[in-house]
C-alpha cells in the first residue's frame, strides 16, 4: 500500500492534488495542516473535505476512508512534524508531494527564503529518511500567470 505525505493540501495547488490522488491510486493520504489559531486539525480537515465533496463529488468516499490529517509547519525542522509522524513516514512513506509555501510576492527576502527554500530542504531531507520512498515532488506557483502569452512583464 502507498502512503502518500503532501504539504500545502489546503492551498489551490494542493487541494486540487489530492482528489486525483484519490481517483488514480488506493494510496493513503497524509495531509499536512497548519491549524488556524481559532480551530483545530480536525476543523481544518473538514473544511477541507466541505470543499472536496462539492468540487470533487465522485471522490467524497475516497477521501473519508484514506485522507488523515497530521499537524505541522513550513518554517519549522522537520516541517514541525511530532516524533511519531516522522516514524510514520520514515517507515511507510512511499511519496513526498511539496506544495506548501508563502504566495505573497513582497516579502523581505529573509522571511522568503524561510517560506520558500527552507521547507524544500526539510521535505528532501525527510525524504532521505524514508525506507520506502519512490519519489519527492515539488510543486511550486511562483510565476503562475495564467494562459498569458508572450513575454511576462516585471508588473502586470
Amino acid at each position: 500500500m502507498s502512503l502518500y505525505f503532501i504539504t500545502g493540501a489546503s492551498g489551490v495547488v494542493g487541494s486540487a492534488i489530492v482528489p486525483q490522488i484519490i481517483r488514480q491510486t488506493d494510496a493513503e493520504v497524509l495531509v499536512m495542516l497548519r491549524p488556524k489559531e481559532d480551530s483545530s486539525l480536525e476543523d481544518r480537515l473538514s473544511e477541507l473535505k466541505k470543499f472536496w465533496r462539492t468540487h470533487y463529488p465522485d471522490t467524497a468516499e475516497g477521501i473519508d476512508a484514506r485522507v488523515r490529517p497530521v499537524r505541522g509547519e513550513i518554517t519549522e525542522p522537520v516541517l514541525g512534524l511530532d516524533e511519531s509522524t516522522q516514524q510514520l513516514l520514515r517507515k511507510q512513506c512511499t511519496n513526498i508531494i511539496h506544495s506548501a509555501a508563502s504566495v505573497r510576492m513582497n516579502m523581505p527576502l529573509v522571511e522568503a527564503e524561510k517560506t520558500a527554500l527552507y521547507p524544500v530542504s526539510c521535505a528532501i531531507e525527510l525524504g532521505q529518511t524514508c525506507s520506502q520512498l519512490k519519489k519527492v515532488e515539488f510543486i511550486s506557483t511562483v510565476g503562475v500567470g495564467g494562459r498569458w502569452e508572450g513575454p511576462l512583464p516585471e508588473r502586470w
